[in-house]
């Protein structure tokens, strides 16, 4: 459904049983009447600006055993966790997953012989969250200087979305109405009651993203991202 005007005109019509009389009349004027509607699509969009950060870090580490390779990167992380506290971030803040480990092998020069086993890479993954947007620079640069091997990237978001996705459902309802209010005025129609309001997308927003490269480049350009909702709204007119 587009955002053009949707008039419907339906003809009343009554079921006679026995002669008609006024209550007959007055039931087919009234259906007359509430059938005529128009529908319209509202859109809201609210612009936020970002108020924290997420880093995905990982940690990793070889050896030529698995469990050294293991007790290693497991040391680098009890590091990089360390230096995140005493930069003030909460532990609610930082969430450690996907713990890999995999052979290593090497690549004979000639090619005549096969891969030889040299060894074991482990690593884990690391999601750190900055409420203080000022500090996100001298946090990375503490965490790679700490044990961090690689940075997968950045995301700017805001903590609460939920009161700007009320901000914009209202302002695609409010949009509707104006809308509405539109159509019947050029078609020469007074606006009734609203029937129908149905959401037909409600967008949260999506973070801003940036690859590893840019998560080294400091200081970081905040930016803004959009958190929009569409409706529909059904009208009567008269």
């Amino acid at each position: 459904m587009n955002n053009l005007l949707k008039v419907v005109f339906v003809a009343g019509c009554v079921a006679t049983l026995g002669a008609p009389g006024r209550a007959q009349e007055a039931g087919t004027q009234a259906l007359a009447a509430t059938s005529r509607q128009i529908s319209v699509v509202g859109n809201g969009t609210i612009t936020a600006t970002p108020d924290i950060l997420r880093i995905n870090l990982v940690v990793q580490a070889d050896a030529l055993e698995a469990s050294d390779a293991i007790r290693s990167m497991s040391a680098q992380m009890e590091d990089v966790l360390s230096t995140l506290a005493e930069a003030g971030l909460a532990t609610d803040d930082m969430q450690t997953a996907g713990l890999r480990l995999s052979p290593r092998y090497s690549a004979p020069r000639d090619g005549s012989s096969p891969p030889a086993l040299v060894g074991f890479v482990a690593s884990s993954d690391l999601t750190i969250v900055v409420r203080d947007m000022t500090q996100s620079g001298r946090i990375l640069d503490a965490v790679v200087a700490s044990g961090v091997t690689q940075i997968n990237g950045l995301q700017l978001d805001v903590s609460d979305r939920a009161p700007l996705l009320a901000q914009a459902r209202r302002a695609a309802v409010a949009d509707a109405i104006a809308k509405t209010k539109l159509y019947a005025d050029a078609a020469e129609l007074a606006m009734g009651d609203v029937l129908r309001i149905e959401e037909i997308n409600a967008d949260g927003g999506f973070p801003q993203s940036f690859n590893g490269a840019a998560a080294r480049s400091v200081p970081i350009a905040v930016g803004t991202f959009d958190v929009s909702a569409q409706v529909t709204m059904v009208t009567s007119v008269e």
